[in-house]
């Protein structure tokens, strides 16, 4: 008789609800719209809502028979994430109470799957002062359409700053206590580097036959993760997404983990982009 395949641990990431900004990106241009922006108000919409408990559902019919224990669930610390998986925790069990090992823990914070990082640049950072602003935006203009450009520079660049700009940053560091990214943001490829680190630390759960790590997070921290997990290139990638596509609100990308990768480079193998098979 054929032995029966193990099944593998997987990882997977899911694109928060429809939130507001999503549908009113004005807050991107600071300069031009003033400066009033708070992304902890940043909520889902009515349609964010909906995608979010469409997920839930399919969630829960994919994993019915997944016992409780071998499911993880994480948000990016962001209202729009955290809200969307409120959503899916609270359909998972509800469809899963007559089950005798019915109910899945609360999901847990990582905000190392949280949205890059703009450092100083940061809406309620930057307000006042208009060269923060500035570089807000002229980030967010730089970006559009420029996947590259978002794993390779950061939305502060120190050699572009005057003096008397660096000066203004370096009392914001002080007064503010601020190291490295929080002061000059992040691009993907640090966006990769902290998911790297949080990837590791599911390892050990994952190894369990058939766990499952369910992770809501953003449209660029799943991108990065084709770096952090599966080491593509900056070319590999920005190919990649041309052919696929970047995720939409409540996408899903799914990763199938294996301990024993010695027949592979990685431990980690890309199964699924946006509901199609890798």
């Amino acid at each position: 008789m054929a032995e029966e395949k193990r099944k593998l641990g997987q990882l997977i990431l899911a694109r928060h609800g429809e939130s507001m900004h999503n549908v009113d990106k004005s807050h991107r241009e600071m300069s031009s719209r003033g400066v009033d922006y708070d992304a902890s108000q940043n909520y889902l919409t009515e349609l964010g809502i909906k995608q979010a408990t469409e997920l839930g559902e399919y969630l829960a019919d994919l994993f019915k028979d997944t016992p409780s224990k071998l499911i993880r669930i994480y948000s990016s610390k962001s209202p729009r994430a955290e809200q969307t998986a409120d959503i899916v925790v609270n359909i998972l069990n509800n469809k899963r109470k007559n089950k005798p090992d019915h109910a899945v823990r609360t999901y847990e914070l990582d905000s190392r799957w949280r949205e890059q990082s703009l450092g100083l640049g940061e809406p309620h950072l930057a307000k006042n002062h208009n060269f923060l602003v500035q570089r807000h935006d002229d980030y967010f203009r730089s970006i559009n359409g420029n996947l590259r450009f978002r794993f390779e520079k950061k939305p502060i660049v120190a050699e572009e700053l005057s003096e008397a700009e660096r000066n203004i940053i370096d009392d914001l560091t002080k007064e503010l206590n601020l190291l490295g990214n929080e002061i000059y943001g992040e691009n993907l490829t640090d966006v990769a580097v902290r998911e790297k680190d949080s990837a590791a630390d599911l390892e050990e759960f994952l190894k369990e036959e058939g766990a499952v790590s369910i992770i809501i997070t953003h449209k660029g921290s799943m991108i990065a993760s084709l770096q952090a997990l599966i080491n593509k290139n900056v070319d590999g990638i920005v190919e990649f997404i041309n052919a696929n596509g970047s995720p939409d609100n409540c996408d899903l990308v799914v990763y199938n983990y294996e301990p024993d990768a010695s027949r592979r480079e990685n431990k980690w193998q890309l199964l699924s982009w946006l509901g199609k098979a890798a």
